[in-house]
């Protein structure tokens, strides 16, 4: 062999290892670059998931508060409306009373 040829053959080696290691690194950073998306997505996820977590939880605490706030406003109905029968029942009383006193107020007009 002479040296072209042997020139030649180094060349097409070197050649052809600098292909296949470009290759295999290549792979590996795609390898690396897919891992490390995946890792993104998965901090993304339990982020997400955490941010939703305590967004039911307050939910929930909320969802409680109205549900007091409507038994305590069915308690004040209740308490309304038996307010309202006591002050028509003192209604009643105080009318009745202010005839008794007009009638008292005319026995006594009559009388002097």
């Amino acid at each position: 062999m002479d040296a072209p040829t042997i020139t030649i053959l180094i060349s097409a080696l070197a050649l052809a290892f600098s292909i296949y290691f470009g290759v295999r690194n290549k792979d590996r950073g795609e390898d690396k670059d897919s891992t490390e998306k995946a890792e993104k997505a998965a901090a993304e996820a339990a982020a997400h998931a955490r941010d939703m977590a305590t967004i039911n939880v307050k939910l929930d605490g909320i969802s409680g508060d109205v549900r007091d706030i409507k038994t305590d406003m069915r308690g004040m109905k209740s308490d309304i409306s038996g307010l309202t029968e006591r002050v028509v029942a003192v209604e009643q009383s105080a009318k009745s009373a202010h005839h008794r006193l007009d009638t008292l107020e005319g026995r006594n007009t009559k009388e002097d």
